[in-house]
């Protein structure tokens, strides 16, 4: 399903502030295009700050965009009303990334996981419902024992389990997982990872997938867009591929290697004692770059197809890659 050409979600000049009367306006997201395939699972990283969460909501429309549009399953519901919306929330879900703050603490799991099915009258009886849910808790690991249980028993990692069961449970088209595995042990978080493929090769899903974890990131997914402050600036076709973007290349080089033989030689990633800050002209990225030209001050690039397929917005052409550090 991953190589479908067909789209369940087309964002086009996505924008959005929190200050839209201010001065000097301060995006969170800003002119952003992305397109999402049926069946894939796009990573999104970047760091914390950079608007991956306000995308993701923007995608669901739990926020309203300052402008552009998002059309999901082609149909355009940037300015559809609560009534419009409602048929379309089944088949988009999302996994937030405060697992404990997610739940209804007053709720067990059995009703948190049985009020979406019953909102939108699935199943034919409580017996089929209940047995819908306890299948589902097998599938992410845990058993029937939990149904009756409260989210105050339950550690953070249980907890992000039951999120991810709770997002599947209407079998959306479109989940978007905000740091699903942030809170698991790496074996659990494997069993996740796995979970996440095989439905997706099940059911064809597509997951925006957002972490910070790139070891994650280039496990599961199939692409990988990066933000920086707002913008899109790469996207990269493979998730195992060599980033080509400046910001990207540092990323990769700030990522803990699993092997510990393996030594950066290379420890300057940003600018020393520069800010994250736009600047009204020029790259988002020149007052961190080390490779800033005088061009970058001048003129912000375009987001390119520069290399088969792999999206950059950089100036450079190629960026030279450090095989120590990837």
């Amino acid at each position: 399903m991953a190589g479908s050409t067909v789209n369940v979600m087309e964002i086009r000049g996505l924008c959005k502030t929190f200050a839209p009367k201010a001065k000097q306006k301060n995006y969170a997201v800003f002119d952003l295009s992305l397109d999402l395939r049926e069946g894939e699972i796009l990573g999104l990283v970047g760091e914390s700050g950079c608007g991956k969460s306000t995308l993701g909501k923007l995608m669901l429309r739990l926020s309203d965009p300052t402008r552009g549009s998002v059309v999901f399953l082609g149909e355009d519901i940037t300015t559809l009303s609560y009534t419009g919306l409602r048929p379309i929330r089944r088949r988009m879900q999302m996994v937030f990334q405060g697992s404990t703050n997610a739940f209804n603490p007053y709720y067990t799991i059995r009703r948190s996981l049985e009020e979406p099915l019953l909102n939108y009258r699935i199943g034919e009886d409580e017996r089929e419902r209940v047995q819908r849910i306890a299948t589902l808790l097998e599938n992410v690991g845990l058993g029937a024992e939990f149904l009756n249980r409260y989210p105050s028993e339950l550690s953070g990692g249980q907890l992000q389990r039951i999120g991810i069961a709770r997002a599947l449970i209407l079998d959306p088209a479109l989940v978007v997982l905000d740091e699903p595995v942030s809170s698991i042990d790496h074996a659990v978080k494997n069993q996740i990872l796995n979970l996440l493929s095989r439905l997706r090769d099940e059911r064809g899903n597509a997951y925006l997938f957002i972490s910070h974890d790139l070891e994650s990131v280039r496990r599961i997914c199939d692409r990988v867009a990066v933000m920086y402050l707002g913008n899109l600036i790469e996207i990269i076709p493979r998730a195992d591929e060599l980033p080509r973007h400046p910001y990207t290349l540092a990323l990769t080089a700030a990522s803990l290697s699993p092997d510990p033989r393996k030594k950066r030689k290379s420890t300057v990633l940003f600018k020393e004692g520069e800010e994250m800050r736009i600047s009204r002209t020029g790259c988002v990225f020149q007052n961190r770059c080390l490779h800033c030209r005088p061009l970058c001050l001048v003129e912000r690039p375009p987001l390119l197809d520069r290399h088969g397929g792999h999206m950059v917005a950089c100036h450079l052409e190629k960026v030279a890659y450090d095989e120590n550090i990837a």
